[in-house]
């Protein structure tokens, strides 16, 4: 892999205009803060499925083509990777209908979601085991863990 895609919502809200979107040029400087201007080839702006719901994102973003050493800095790198994450143009439409859990889908889509662990204190939080009997309401703050029969992390989500 010589190259890859990846992405950061644009910070646009279905139903608020009054938030400013975040132009191409400052979520580039952004990531050049984080892995080096000369590692970043490309860039274009996009917009991702998302399910129609205010105060949810509207799925606009910035989006850049960075070497795979910029990649792997982001992945591993101090300040971790600041709400940018890999592009996967068709990642929606692949799923079939039973694999895709909408309270999974928009609680792993809003914006305020921790992205390093240190952020995770003061958030509710939910840990069990596959299987177990979940209520059904969404909560977009709460970290939940799910954890297989031995007690190794199977899913991390929002909602």
């Amino acid at each position: 892999m010589s190259s890859v895609w990846v992405y950061k919502l644009d910070g646009t809200v279905q139903c608020n205009d009054e938030v400013r979107r975040i132009p191409l040029s400052e979520a580039r400087a952004e990531l050049s803060s984080l892995i080096g201007s000369s590692k970043i080839f490309g860039e274009k702006v996009g917009a991702r499925i998302f399910p129609a719901l205010c105060n949810l994102p509207t799925g606009g973003y910035n989006a850049f083509e960075i070497t795979a050493e910029g990649w792997y800095i982001l992945q591993h790198g101090f300040r971790g990777q600041e709400g940018f994450y890999l592009l996967e143009e068709n990642l929606v439409r692949s799923l079939s209908s039973e694999e895709l859990n909408i309270g999974q889908l928009i609680g792993s889509l809003t914006s305020a979601q921790p992205h390093t662990v240190a952020q995770l204190v003061g958030h509710p939080l939910r840990v069990y085991k596959t299987g177990d009997g979940l209520t059904k309401d969404w909560r977009p703050e709460r970290c939940n863990i799910e954890l297989n029969d031995i007690d190794t992390i199977v899913s991390i989500w929002f909602g």
